[in-house]
């Protein structure tokens, strides 16, 4: 498959060349080999139809206002990465990355019919279908990843890919004959249907089987780094087992919609604890619950509020989702009143020297959250990981978490002066 692309008239259409190493790394069809470049009607007959994508966009993304600048630079410098479909025989061509890109273009040309850059058509890598689910949601993460532009949910997704990948790669290189996929997972999907499109599924059933029938490889594996690696992601062996394993315990449905509400990797981690505690159900309701709120409410912190109730719901299992949510409301409503000013009734002389006082705390307060939630929880979750897996933890990962705990005591005695100031 030639992944630079032909070019277009006007303009340049050219992929990432990265999707090509991309795509072999996520063990994809060779169908893709025989993939070929064709310019597509955007609206009419032949126009490609679209179906659920593996990532959710927002409601705003895909209006006319969220698609204006988008619809602005195509129709300024033209189609510079081509959309990717399926050819499935009585459906005709299918979408299965670029979403955005297709309507933004669909809208330009009925917004600018002389143009240039959107009158011909759109340029699309046409595939032969039909896809797998597992073959088409590997397509459509490697055109994130060649873009860099992830949810959370690709990036487990695609880590149970890229290690599965290389496992399976490593395996077959040492000189044994591992069966196709439906052989290897026939005895699971009796068990779970869907263990096929499931890449974490996938892995344990290679890994079961090197067991079973090559002991001899016991030594052949594949580390979450490497995985990362594979994938031009830059990020620590323990972030990447971290996020996989999020995705493996949340699921793609849960993780898809922790992403639209904008829930950070804590908040996640949250919410796959409560899962593991069977709590799985109220981690839906809450995100329910939220998302609707979100529709009324549309400056509300989502994510703060999805935490503070899973808190609630992990301090008491009892407590119901909704009662959870409510009581979760003030935190955001207090975390926007605190960047108030001090305002006094007209009665009271304001001493200025306290006022100037609450400032510095309210500030120092805030720099100790920030603290807290980028340095100091993730090299704690990371080294407690280990200690739950029965890994020792390293001098070096001790060292750092003792030293930024030292540095919440120098943050917790300017606020303590703080208080002294005060009062």
């Amino acid at each position: 498959m030639d992944l630079a692309g032909p070019a277009n008239e006007g303009s340049a259409v050219t992929v990432d060349p990265v999707l090509q190493s991309i795509l072999a790394r996520l063990d994809v069809s060779d169908r893709m080999v025989r993939a070929e470049y064709e310019l597509l009607p955007l609206l009419g007959d032949g126009q490609p139809t679209v179906r659920p994508q593996i990532r959710a966009y927002s409601s705003q993304a895909l209006t006319p206002e969220g698609l204006d600048q988008l619809v602005q630079s195509i129709a300024a410098v033209g189609q510079l990465q081509p959309i990717i479909v399926e050819r499935i025989p009585g459906e005709g061509d299918v979408l299965i990355a670029g979403q955005r890109r297709l309507q933004a273009m669909q809208l330009g040309a009925q917004q600018y019919p002389d143009n240039p850059h959107l009158a011909k058509g759109i340029r699309a890598l046409v595939v032969e279908g039909p896809l797998g689910v597992y073959e088409r949601r590997a397509v459509q993460l490697a055109e994130n990843l060649a873009r860099k532009d992830l949810s959370q949910v690709d990036k487990g997704r695609a880590l149970w890919l890229s290690r599965v990948s290389l496992l399976r790669d490593r395996i077959v290189d040492a000189g044994a004959d591992i069966p196709d996929w439906e052989e290897l997972l026939a005895d699971r999907i009796r068990d779970v249907p869907d263990a096929l499109d499931d890449p974490s599924e996938r892995f344990k059933a290679v890994q079961a089987w090197k067991q079973k029938h090559a002991p001899d490889l016991a030594q052949v594996g594949a580390r979450w780094d490497e995985a990362a690696r594979a994938l031009g992601m830059d990020i620590a062996e323990e972030t990447a087992r971290d996020i996989a394993r999020v995705f493996r315990d949340l699921g793609e449905q849960r993780m898809e919609v922790l992403d639209e509400l904008g829930a950070t990797t804590r908040t996640m981690r949250a919410a796959r604890e409560l899962t593991n505690r069977g709590l799985g159900d109220a981690v839906d309701e809450i995100n329910a619950r939220v998302a609707e709120l979100t529709e009324t409410e549309p400056g509300v912190d989502s994510n703060r509020v999805v935490e503070d109730a899973f808190r609630a719901v992990k301090e008491d299992p009892e407590v119901p989702a909704a009662t959870a949510v409510e009581h979760a409301l003030p935190s955001t409503d207090d975390s926007s009143s605190s960047a108030r000013p001090v305002v006094a009734p007209a009665s009271v002389t304001v001493d200025t020297e306290v006022v100037g006082a609450v400032d510095l705390l309210t500030e120092e307060l805030r720099e100790l959250n920030r603290f807290l939630d980028e340095s100091v929880r993730p090299a704690v979750d990371a080294a407690s990981t280990h200690v739950a897996d029965g890994v020792q933890v390293a001098a070096a990962a001790e060292e750092t978490v003792l030293m930024l705990c030292d540095s919440v005591d120098d943050v917790l005695h300017d606020v303590r002066s703080l208080f002294g100031s005060s009062g």
